[in-house]
């Protein structure tokens, strides 16, 4: 999750590689950082009412009971207790300040040791004595095994050598609010042969969620560059369109130059909530500076 698109923003991540993945059996320092986006200073107390943090780390999936017990947590100003009957690590505040609005909040977590197995989960932090503070906040956590010298990539960036392999997902639909989530894909245990295996990866993705369209229809339609210059009379130019629809069976895409025929496209039925198409139209260079127009028509599954 980002630390700035929410009122109380959350990364974890591994202190040695940045990324939110821990290794099988490696001990290793986990960094928890909180920031303060609601747009006021918020005043952290001690004592009997003192603010604190319930920290969940993915327990007993990824991490044993020992394993909690065996964490130290440093951060100036908090100190840090075991709450064994509920698998927490509690963090409390042992002096008054201001935590700043826009400032970051750092726990360090030492000797943080998960043996498995290969897996992601959810660090859930529960906020207390801390204003109009959420009830709670998550981010991901991932462990994998450690990498083997003789091992191999699985997976690499799409166009490359080691682009091996493509997942696609439809039909998609969420019933949460609308904004920022993540997708984790850990790929774990894959092995070239008897003798070579791969090394365990995490890929983290990025899902934008956006509220559905009040009607159906285009949403919008548009060229990526308004002018395209011309440099010569008898050459062809090319002029790249783009579209967003809701619930839209066919398009007809029209031109005010008679060099461009009509042209139609159908999509899948039953049509989608959010699709996106694109195409780009290619006539011959008008003699002189004109403008060309481009009309787009959207039908529903009757022809409507």
């Amino acid at each position: 999750m980002s630390l700035t698109d929410v009122p109380f923003g959350l990364a974890v991540s591994n202190a040695a590689s940045g990324d939110s993945i821990l290794r099988t059996g490696v001990a290793a320092s986990l960094t928890i950082a909180v920031a303060n986006n609601t747009g006021a200073d918020i005043a952290p107390a001690s004592g009997v009412n003192a603010a604190a943090f319930g920290v969940y780390l993915p327990s007993p999936a990824l991490f044993t009971l020992d394993q909690l017990r065996a964490i130290t947590v440093t951060a100036d100003g908090w100190a840090a207790s075991l709450d064994a009957p509920n698998l927490a690590i509690n963090i409390t505040s042992i002096k008054t300040g201001t935590w700043a609005s826009g400032q970051t909040l750092t726990f360090t977590l030492t000797n943080v040791t998960s043996s498995g197995p290969p897996g992601s989960g959810t660090v859930t932090l529960l906020p207390s004595n801390l204003g109009d503070a959420p009830l709670s906040i998550e981010a991901s956590l991932s462990v994998a095994n450690p990498p083997a010298p003789t091992n191999l990539t699985l997976l690499g960036p799409a166009g490359t050598a080691q682009a091996t392999a493509t997942f696609s997902f439809s039909n998609l639909i969420s019933l949460t609010p609308a904004g920022r989530t993540q997708m984790l894909v850990l790929c774990t245990g894959f092995a070239k042969d008897a003798h070579s295996r791969y090394d365990d990866h995490l890929f983290v993705l990025d899902i934008v969620k956006l509220d559905p369209p009040p009607t159906r229809g285009l949403l919008s339609f548009f060229g990526l560059d308004p002018v395209t210059p011309i440099s010569s009379p008898n050459s062809q130019i090319t002029i790249p369109l783009r579209w967003t629809m809701c619930n839209v069976a066919a398009v007809r895409l029209l031109s005010s130059s008679p060099s461009v025929a009509v042209q139609r496209k159908s999509y899948p039925v039953p049509p989608r909530p959010v699709d996106y198409d694109n195409t780009t139209m290619t006539l011959p260079a008008p003699t002189a500076s004109e403008a060309i127009f481009f009309t787009l028509q959207a039908y529903d599954v009757g022809g409507g």
